[in-house]
């Protein structure tokens, strides 16, 4: 490779001419078949632009024709896998992942156990999948309506990240993944929060350089603990209550985007670290309310969902011993993980949030 790389193991690069690397590493790794697995939006918007930049490809072009948190299913691996084995796949080929999260979530698990393991590239179109989920080796489908219930750790053979794509997306699918960039700030330090706070990200630019550095500061996170036995775990800031909320939402045939629930688990569980006593500066809960209401939606529930979203976090798969499990804040760049709190602690802040939520 002549440019820079963000990281060599696994190779991850993020520029305007990433794509024309594709074929490089395809020479790399020497597939006896090069697949594309794709959905019906990035079919149009950015298959395109991808063959164009490497013409000496001529992958097979599987496409997902359902898109949404819905399509994340061992169905559709079960799909995916149909194809590959049809079209004469072996475990020395390789499938490229044109897509947002969920395409390389799924995408990922099915390369990973389609014949014990083949090689797969991740090439992300969201700011969500940028930022996060192409990079840190994470896979799997939902379950049952559990999020991400099933899955392995694999890393990428490569991580192509081409910020143009970005111009792609709705102001919904951007905002949903500026989320990850939020949660990333918090973890950082106060310097990151205060720099993200002056970004309007309907009207930034600077995305290869925010890009990077996000990739940069989850790697260094997940280089330390790959199988989130520990340290990865404070990645999860959001979570709990967010996949809760996500989870809740598909349950009634509702879509409420990732990002979206991320953000809103963010407040959540910034008023249970204050309830539990971890939280240093209680106005950090109102300075994160007033920029987290500028760009996204909250989550809003009635009091009788409340069991429900209590029993959607029970079957969590970061929970230990029956324990629901937290990432409480003390300040921006000190997060304590593993956290599990009472349940009528998790309630309260339940409620709580519920007045932030609905305030006007």
């Amino acid at each position: 490779m002549n440019k820079e790389p963000i990281s060599t193991n696994p190779y991850i690069e993020c520029g305007t001419d990433t794509l024309q690397s594709c074929s490089i590493l395809v020479n790399k790794i020497q597939p006896d078949r090069i697949f594309l697995l794709c959905d019906s939006n990035t079919h149009r918007d950015c298959l395109p632009i991808f063959l164009q930049q490497n013409p000496d490809l001529s992958p097979q072009i599987l496409v997902l024709e359902q898109t949404g948190e819905h399509s994340k299913t061992l169905e559709t691996v079960s799909w995916l896998c149909e194809s590959l084995l049809k079209n004469g796949a072996s475990r020395k080929s390789l499938l490229i992942v044109l897509g947002g999260g969920i395409a390389c979530d799924l995408g990922g698990f099915a390369a990973s156990i389609f014949m014990r393991g083949m090689s797969f590239i991740h090439i992300p179109t969201t700011l969500l999948a940028m930022v996060d989920a192409s990079s840190g080796g994470k896979t799997g489908v939902n379950f049952l309506g559990n999020k991400n219930m099933l899955g392995v750790f694999q890393q990428a053979s490569a991580v192509l990240i081409y910020p143009p794509f970005i111009q792609t997306l709705t102001e919904t699918e951007l905002i949903s993944g500026f989320a990850e960039v939020i949660k990333h700030a918090l973890l950082s330090g106060d310097e990151q929060w205060e720099f993200i706070q002056q970004i309007h990200p309907l009207k930034y630019s600077q995305w290869d350089e925010l890009i990077r550095e996000n990739v940069l500061f989850k790697k260094r996170i997940t280089d330390l603990d790959f199988q989130e036995k520990g340290v990865r775990e404070q990645l999860n800031l959001g979570h709990t209550f967010g996949h809760a909320f996500e989870a809740f939402s598909e349950s009634k045939n509702v879509h409420f985007p990732h990002g979206f629930a991320v953000a809103s688990g963010i407040l959540a569980e910034l008023i249970l670290s204050k309830n539990t006593g971890f939280l240093k500066h209680p106005e950090l809960i109102e300075e994160f309310n007033q920029y987290y209401r500028r760009y996204f939606h909250p989550f809003l529930f009635g009091e009788s969902d409340i069991p429900a979203l209590i029993e959607f976090m029970k079957v969590d798969k970061k929970n230990t011993s029956g324990q629901i499990t937290f990432c409480l804040l003390e300040t921006p760049g000190i997060v304590h993980y593993q956290q599990a709190p009472a349940e009528d602690q998790i309630l309260i802040a339940l409620h709580q949030y519920l007045v932030y939520a609905r305030r006007s």
